[in-house]
């Protein structure tokens, strides 16, 4: 009987092993493998083409030491620190105003949410055409109602000066990607019995009492998703500058982020390089995800524990 059991257990597990096959080969390649062969890469000097020589860490010297290198990747990982510092005051309350506002059922709230959410569903290269339309100096939409409501002497080359370009490439994400950090939220807000706030008004709390003793604090599960997809978007972003101020980050660099550094270094000539030096470029992308791996675990476990005092 026993030898029964577990020859049916042999075959159970040799069944899941079958079914899971195919699992692990898709996952293999789509993800262990380039893992591995990101990093292979990152340890030689390869242009991309023919073989690759393996020169151990030197590509991750070099980045942190060379003059030529070092500065440009601590001002671009800089800019993305301040694009995510910058959209996660601004795009937190923002998200939790429409979130709330929705929630409460105001009129035509459906079309105030489809409206919100609508540039989530439109592709980045029509955002960026759409930015320009709105920013263009000569004809820009931007720069004309200025002029016809009497104010022209605040016409600006809004996206040719460099204390301003990466304020508006926030501007125009945040406007983009708000829609989603919205909805977690007021998925969130859905979520809360509609019995705690009912005693809570029985009480005699007031509205804003209501939302920042009992409500806010039921939140803390969407912030921290919010905060934490906040950062991995930040300091991957790429699509939004390359296409708005190109590779370089113009003007001057003061737009240059990680992705568009990466981008340079891979595919174009930059920084005194050969034409293509994929192995520092894969250095430089391994270096992003070691960032964004160790920060988003370091703001899970502390936001986490917020939660649990909560």
């Amino acid at each position: 009987m026993k030898s029964g059991m577990k020859a049916q257990n042999r075959r159970s597990f040799r069944t899941f092993l079958l079914f899971l096959l195919p699992a692990v080969l898709v996952y293999s390649m789509i993800i262990v493998y380039p893992m591995l062969s990101s990093f292979y890469y990152s340890l030689t000097e390869w242009s991309g083409l023919g073989k690759a020589r393996f020169i151990g860490m030197n590509n991750y010297v070099r980045l942190f030491t060379d003059p030529n290198i070092y500065p440009v990747f601590w001002r671009a990982l800089g800019h993305n620190f301040y694009i995510f510092a910058l959209t996660l005051i601004i795009q937190t309350p923002l998200a939790l105003y429409f979130a709330y506002a929705l929630d409460r059922k105001v009129r035509g709230h459906a079309i105030y949410r489809n409206v919100i959410f609508f540039p989530v569903l439109i592709s980045t290269v029509t955002v960026a055409f759409m930015s320009l339309i709105v920013f263009e100096p000569n004809i820009g939409l931007l720069n004309n109602l200025l002029d016809k409501v009497g104010l022209e002497d605040w016409v600006q080359p809004w996206l040719g000066m460099e204390n301003l370009i990466l304020l508006i490439l926030v501007l125009i994400m945040i406007w983009k990607s708000i829609g989603v950090n919205m909805m977690l939220y007021l998925a969130n807000l859905q979520s809360i019995p509609g019995e705690v706030l009912e005693a809570a008004m029985m009480d005699g709390a007031t509205e804003f009492q209501k939302f920042r003793k009992m409500i806010f604090p039921l939140l803390a599960p969407s912030f921290t998703i919010n905060v934490v997809l906040t950062f991995i978007g930040s300091i991957g972003t790429f699509d939004i500058v390359y296409a708005i101020a190109g590779e370089n980050g113009q003007p001057n660099f003061s737009a240059d982020v990680l992705g568009t550094f990466y981008y340079r270094t891979a595919f174009t000539q930059t920084l005194g390089l050969q034409s293509s030096d994929m192995g520092l470029a894969t250095a430089i992308a391994l270096v992003m995800f070691f960032i964004i791996l160790v920060v988003s675990v370091i703001q899970l476990k502390l936001l986490q524990k917020r939660e649990l005092e909560y």
